[in-house]
Formats: structure tokens, C-alpha cells, sequence
């Protein structure tokens, strides 16, 4: 194939993976609207909002910091209330003393005169937006294994566009669809960077070596929000030190 035609497939191939995972966004957010409030979120609603109203992080520590502020951030530009704390004499700022995310997270969704289900879509249509990217990363990586196969690369796609599990709980305001976006993120970045540090053919050429500094930062910020993302990313490493044994 000429340079010209896999230019058109490659246009071809990354406009239907786009299209596939606008799809992907509008049919897990849709199919949120079905769900009541689950147990996980009400604590995730009270951390983000926290952190994106307060810079404080005492609430919902032991989820990651990543998901929790984006779903707030889009909650709070959406118009949702947040209890007032400023008085520790209140139930709500007896709450924040002891940073009670459940209490706190309750009266948002219930007690403050928010709307549950504009909070609950707001949150959940940020959260979506994780499955959209783990679409397009799925895309990607598969053009690269498949040599740039336009059928092969979107069979994988269109998979897990399509994915139960990620359509049902992708859009959860929790941890887990930031998660699997960066735990996917972060092994590429750190498989590209090292092809591209030269650890099968060192080289003194400089512009390689810009390029291998690149791509230490880019595979340094997605294992970062890989670990900011959830607790769990600590699991980056020993991925990490596999693909370096393979590299080797």
C-alpha cells in the first residue's frame, strides 16, 4: 500500500474508533440513569467535592484522589451544593471534623436541595469519560499490534466499546473506570519509552535522546496517575520491571 492509502486507512480507522467510543460514553451514561445511588458513591461524591472546594483530602483517602476530583469538578460547575461545614457545632461540621465522607455525602445528594439525579448524572457523565479514553487507547495499541490493520484494530475496539462490564460500571463515580484507563496507560507508555531508550540498540544520536526523554515524561505521568488513580497502581512496578527484563 501506497503512503497516501494508509494515510486514508489510518483516517478511516481513527474516525471510527472516535465514533465508537462517543457511542461507548452516550450508552454508558444513558444506561447510569437506571441505576440508583450506589454504596461506593456517596463517599466518592463527598472526597471529590472536598478536595475541589477545600484542597482538603482527609475525606475518602483510601480511594484515589484522581476520579474523586474529576467527577466534582464537573458537579460543582454543574451547581451542586456542598453542606456547609464552617460551624463545627452543626451536625454537617461535626461531620467534617471527624471526616465522615458517608454523612457528608448523604446530605449532598439528599439534604442540601441538589437534585439526585442531576448530581448522579453530572458525576457519572465525568467518570464516563475514562471509558471513552480506554476506548481509544484499546484502538491505538491495536493498530500498533496489528500492524495498522484497519479490521484488526477495530475488532478489539468495537469489543470493548461494546464491553457489559464496562458499560455497567464504567460510569460509576468511583475509582475503578479512571483505573482501568491508566493500569492500561501506563504499561504502553512504559513499553514505548523503553523501545524508544534504546535498550536494544544504544545510540548516541541526539535526537533519539530527546525522544527517549519524552517519553520518560510521558510514561512518568501515566504511572503517576495510574497511582493516583487508586491505591493499587503500586502494581505498575512490577509490571514495569517485567517489561525492562524483556527489553533487556
Amino acid at each position: 500500500a501506497t503512503n497516501q492509502q494508509k494515510k486514508l486507512e489510518a483516517h478511516i480507522s481513527w474516525t471510527i474508533a472516535i465514533v465508537l467510543s462517543i457511542i461507548h460514553w452516550i450508552f454508558a451514561v444513558w444506561s447510569s440513569t437506571f441505576n440508583a445511588t450506589t454504596f461506593d458513591e456517596v463517599a466518592h461524591i463527598a472526597g471529590g467535592l472536598g478536595q475541589v472546594l477545600y484542597s482538603d483530602y482527609r475525606l475518602n483517602p483510601e480511594n484515589g484522589v484522581l476520579p474523586q476530583m474529576v467527577s466534582a469538578a464537573v458537579m460543582n460547575a454543574g451547581g451542586v451544593k456542598f453542606p456547609s461545614v464552617s460551624d463545627s457545632n452543626t451536625p454537617e461540621g461535626i461531620s467534617w471534623l471527624f471526616s465522615d465522607a458517608w454523612e457528608l455525602g448523604y446530605r449532598t445528594l439528599y439534604q442540601e436541595g441538589n437534585d439526585p439525579k442531576k448530581v448522579l448524572l453530572l458525576g457519572r457523565s465525568a467518570t464516563a469519560l475514562s471509558g471513552m479514553l480506554t476506548v481509544l487507547l484499546v484502538h491505538g495499541v491495536a493498530r500498533q499490534v496489528h500492524s495498522s490493520s484497519v479490521f484488526g484494530s477495530l475488532v478489539p475496539t468495537a469489543l470493548c466499546a461494546f464491553c457489559p462490564t464496562m458499560l455497567a460500571h464504567g460510569a460509576l463515580i468511583t475509582s475503578d473506570g479512571w483505573f482501568a484507563f491508566f493500569m492500561n496507560l501506563a504499561p504502553v507508555c512504559v513499553h514505548w519509552m523503553l523501545e524508544q531508550s534504546g535498550w536494544r540498540a544504544p545510540s548516541s544520536l541526539a535526537r533519539e535522546a530527546a525522544a527517549s526523554v519524552w517519553c520518560g515524561l510521558v510514561a512518568g505521568v501515566a504511572v503517576g496517575c495510574a497511582g493516583v488513580a487508586k491505591h493499587s497502581g503500586v502494581l505498575v512496578a512490577p509490571m514495569a520491571l517485567l517489561l525492562l527484563a524483556v527489553h533487556l
